[in-house]
């Protein structure tokens, strides 16, 4: 992985920190908490779930073109933003 692709570690931070105030968070409350725009609250989950810092609880299909998702942390994610909240 690059490290142009690697996302910076203070957004990382507030990313993990609107999850896990509001666990389990679906996506369109995560644009609208962490008042980003859709393409850069999509870019922070697939990083997220790729690297196994959250993870899905529950899918459910809706009307929409998508199915509903809500995401909580792991184990390993509560881990990295309890260092990253330290070193802050």
């Amino acid at each position: 992985m690059n490290i142009t692709e690697t996302p910076g570690l203070k957004t990382s931070l507030s990313f993990l920190n609107k999850v896990k105030r509001k666990e389990p968070v679906n996506y369109s409350i995560l644009c609208e908490r962490w008042r980003r725009g859709y393409g850069m609250v999509s870019h922070y989950l697939r990083y997220c779930l790729g690297h196994g810092l959250i993870w899905i609880v529950s899918v459910w299909r809706n009307r929409r073109r998508y199915p509903s998702k809500e995401y909580d942390l792991t184990e390993k994610g509560s881990r990295l933003h309890d260092i990253l909240y330290s070193i802050r």
